[in-house]
């Protein structure tokens, strides 16, 4: 991937009447760069998408009632 170690902190709140919040925030470690690394706008954009399909499968696994946990712990390539 492109960070070593990514700390963070997922929330799920309660919205009245019937819905939920799920946030995250947290801190990461990249990689030193090496030949043929993205440039660091393009790194920073990369870890993003990869913390927001993270997200996408933790909501979809609520969403279908908690089953199938194992597609939210699957590393993404």
């Amino acid at each position: 991937g492109s960070f070593i170690t990514l700390d963070g902190d997922l929330r799920l709140e309660p919205v009245p009447p019937l819905a939920s919040h799920l946030g995250f925030s947290g801190t990461y470690d990249v990689k030193p760069p090496g030949a043929g690394s993205h440039d660091g706008l393009n790194r920073q954009h990369l870890i993003e998408a990869c913390v927001r399909r993270f997200l996408a499968a933790v909501a979809a696994t609520l969403d279908r009632g908690g089953a199938d946990v194992h597609a939210v712990t699957t590393p993404y390539q």
